[in-house]
């Protein structure tokens, strides 16, 4: 059995949109508040999402590290 143990935190996420040479392109602040670590990730990647959908991106690439995560953004409905 698998047991996930997620902190509670509280504070602002930056994220920033580079394009293919890592030139910074635009960029988001988040505010946090008690919620998981789990959760925050996932609102951050979706709240991305949702300003690409309104760009002229043409391809877009997430990058996270915990595989959980992107997978339950993938499946989330915007």
């Amino acid at each position: 059995m698998v047991q996930f143990q997620f902190l509670m935190v509280f504070g602002s996420i930056r994220r920033v949109f580079r394009d293919h040479c890592a030139k910074w392109i635009s960029g988001f602040t988040m505010q946090t508040g008690d919620e998981s670590v789990f959760k925050i990730e996932v609102k951050t990647i979706l709240e991305g999402l949702k300003i690409t959908r309104g760009s002229e991106f043409q391809q877009v690439e997430v990058e996270c590290d915990n595989n959980l995560v992107v997978e339950c953004a993938a499946n989330s409905k915007m």
